[in-house]
């Protein structure tokens, strides 16, 4: 599946608060804009078990911390 997710500028992002779950309640202010990406969603052989991430263009930095794209 590919999907064209829509772009925004965020202005302002506050965290109030991290619940319980593990994630935090925020406040954001942001303007859209006419950009997109480009999400491709693969899905693996059945079970496999495993979610693998891959990306292209920029790079984004790692600390090599878990965060929402790679947990564990």
């Amino acid at each position: 599946m590919i999907s064209y997710p829509n772009a925004k500028i965020n202005l302002g992002l506050s965290v109030i608060r991290k619940r319980a779950d593990g994630y935090h309640d925020i406040e954001s202010v942001f303007y859209p804009v006419p950009w997109r990406d480009i999400l491709e969603i693969v899905p693996e052989r059945a079970g496999k078990g495993t979610i693998t991430f891959t990306s292209s263009g920029i790079a984004f930095p790692s600390d090599g911390k878990p965060n929402m794209l790679f947990p564990n």
